[in-house]
């Protein structure tokens, strides 16, 4: 008899940690792909959430999403890859050595992408599958929050042909970075009046977009105030787990549009995602100064605890693969 292949996974046994375990190796159906997952970066807000017991999901499962690897073995019925293949996906489950995963929901990974560049290719897809088309050139940009999400939110802005790109961020660090990648003017959020200074940098304005890519109920409060008087658009991307007050007058008489993210759960958008790795590919989108701390699977609660104590220095954590081979 074959001896059962196993290999460590973080598994979500109980609220607030992951149990770290040696588990079976996943047995790929007729239509999945079995992938030796060479890295992982951790999801600070849908993971953090569904670990702490916010989001009723995930019990007793392998929880990570944000990975890049090599396809090991396919199922029968398997055309687009074959072993050997850099790949990334659009799924949970890479808090692990393998992930099994069904055919189209597995995206090939450009050569030209490192396996750090290729791992933040899901978040660049959902950043800017949202905002596609919300933002023209000419157009007057507020991007609430500098972490990966909003990083990527102030270089699509730029990319996409906005006039001006105003920014906020508590931490000097993201700030400058946002300088960097194409931002005019980055504020710091604890600053006096922050809704006139916002105002201010836009020249009196507003925003024609403003994207909340914090998480923060004070930012998603902040977005109505900072737009343009009358038909501007307003994307929460950022996963809000606190209540927000909203005054919707204001946003009814302007006349705004508000959109929220959805999880993209029931479907891959593969034209999108394969732009969005093209886009990391060609450099047009920088991701290559986010890694900021790295830690091995077997590490990744203390990995999520550097992340909550150390939020101002931290934008990107590498998690980095243990199996042998």
């Amino acid at each position: 008899m074959t001896e059962e292949r196993t290999m460590t996974a973080a598994v979500l046994r109980e609220p607030g940690r992951l149990s770290i375990e040696r588990v079976p190796v996943p047995e790929p159906a007729e239509n999945e792909v079995l992938i030796r997952v060479r890295i992982n970066t951790l999801c600070s807000a849908t993971d953090s959430e569904v670990i702490a017991g916010i989001r009723k999901e995930g019990m007793n499962s392998i929880l990570g999403h944000e990975m890049a690897g090599t396809v090991e073995r396919t199922g029968s019925r398997v055309t687009r890859f074959a072993p050997g293949d850099r790949v990334t996906i659009d799924a949970w489950g890479s808090y692990a050595g393998y992930v099994c995963v069904p055919e189209d929901r597995v995206l090939p990974v450009p050569e030209a992408l490192t396996w750090e560049e290729a791992s933040l290719g899901e978040l660049t897809y959902k950043v800017t599958h949202m905002a596609l088309g919300r933002i023209v050139p000419g157009d007057t940009a507020v991007v609430l929050g500098q972490g990966p999400a909003g990083l990527l939110y102030t270089q699509f802005c730029r990319l996409s042909g906005a006039s001006r790109v105003v920014v906020t961020d508590p931490s000097p660090m993201k700030r400058k970075l946002a300088l960097e990648l194409g931002a005019d003017e980055a504020l710091d959020p604890a600053c006096e009046d922050l809704p006139g200074q916002v105002m201010a940098a836009t020249g009196g304005r507003g925003g024609d977009v403003v994207i909340e890519a914090s998480g923060r109920a004070a930012a998603a409060e902040l977005a109505p105030r900072v737009t343009r008087p009358y038909g501007a658009t307003i994307i929460q991307f950022g996963v809000v787990a606190e209540p927000v007050r909203y005054v919707f007058m204001r946003m009814h008489d302007k006349g705004h549009t508000l959109l929220s993210y959805g999880s993209f759960k029931d479907r891959t958008d593969r034209f999108s995602f394969e732009r969005a790795l093209q886009l990391l590919a060609e450099r047009r989108i920088r991701v290559d100064r986010f890694i900021t701390h790295t830690y091995p699977l077997s590490e990744i609660n203390e990995a999520f605890e550097t992340y909550a104590r150390d939020i101002n220095h931290v934008i990107k954590v590498r998690i980095t693969s243990e199996e042998e081979g």
